[in-house]
């Protein structure tokens, strides 16, 4: 019998835009290439967690804490062709402390 989650992974590529395998996060040392499904937005100005902060050109990606444990100042995701390198310190989520939030440039 089919699960309720079967295809979730299909949907959550064609909403975010990234498929399966098709992202990635290294550490600042590109040591190792973690498979991930990171969710990129606009910068987010209002947000309390980046407030007081400098501003940077760029775009917030958050990720599942389950998925890169601990991503940090120079790491890199790639999503398809494209990479964005974090810059300052990871925030994770305030309210759940289960997704990892990185100002990228």
């Amino acid at each position: 019998m089919p699960s309720v989650f079967d295809g979730m992974a299909d949907i959550f590529a064609e909403t975010f835009g990234a498929e399966e395998g098709a992202a990635t996060y290294s550490p600042p040392d590109r040591s190792v290439a973690i498979p991930c499904r990171p969710i990129v937005n606009d910068e987010d100005s209002d947000s309390a967690e980046f407030a007081a902060k400098p501003r940077a050109a760029g775009k917030v990606i958050s990720v599942r804490k389950s998925e890169v444990a601990a991503p940090v100042h120079g790491g890199l995701f790639v999503i398809g062709d494209i990479s964005y390198s974090i810059v300052g310190k990871p925030v994770l989520d305030q309210h759940e402390r289960a997704m990892w939030r990185c100002q990228t440039a």
